[in-house]
């Protein structure tokens, strides 16, 4: 799951953005973004008020066998 500032708990915003973790003060680029902040914790509410949805995940990517992928399938299995 990618991590951006935006959906963090620990990330505010009003007359900047600040990172109360962190305690600093990224930029509107940084905090849309993704990145491996360790302190990271999910808030689902975009803090620019941007997506009324919220953060949906993307669903995980299924496996296709190798046949599939190498575009050969079998016309009797």
């Amino acid at each position: 799951m990618a991590q951006y500032c935006r959906y963090c708990s620990y990330f505010c915003t009003g007359n900047g953005n600040y990172c109360e973790v962190k305690k600093t003060y990224p930029t509107d680029k940084q905090a849309k973004s993704p990145n491996k902040c360790k302190e990271y914790d999910l808030n689902t509410i975009d803090a620019f008020c941007e997506n009324d949805k919220g953060y949906m995940p993307r669903k995980p990517y299924e496996q296709r066998s190798q046949k599939e992928q190498d575009g050969q399938l079998s016309l009797f299995s």
